[in-house]
């Protein structure tokens, strides 16, 4: 379901998107899975950015449960969508720290927001 919402959100579709991701959040939820709300919010968070609705609310809360698991990779992807909600360049720059931490690649779309904000460096920046 959550994938599905992803896919209805890049297509535009927001009714539907944001209807698949909270019937996978309340499945998710329900079980009890943090490890799939922590997923599913990280999604809720990039379909409302690619649909123009508030996205800063899921990001946050992806980033709270991943900080609790000590989950840094989910950590850092949601400092950076915290920081594409809101424009807070100290969220790209945690974001940052973690990502190069890891070796991960997305260090360097982080760095290229950091260095050049007015450009978008993204999918992300170039849906909304």
């Amino acid at each position: 379901l959550n994938n599905l919402g992803l896919t209805e959100g890049r297509f535009g579709r927001s009714s539907s998107a944001l209807e698949y991701h909270e019937r996978a959040l309340a499945m998710a939820r329900g079980a009890g899975s943090t490890a799939a709300e922590r997923g599913i919010l990280l999604g809720i968070g990039e379909t409302s950015l690619r649909i123009g609705a508030p996205a800063e609310a899921p990001f946050r809360l992806a980033r709270d449960l991943a900080r609790a698991g000590r989950f840094r990779m989910q950590e850092a992807l949601a400092l950076d969508g915290i920081a594409h909600a809101t424009g807070d360049r100290s969220a790209w720059r945690a974001a940052l720290t973690i990502f190069a931490e890891l070796g991960a690649p997305q260090a360097a779309v982080v760095r290229a927001h950091l260095d050049d904000p007015g450009t978008p460096h993204c999918d992300l920046c170039r849906s909304g």
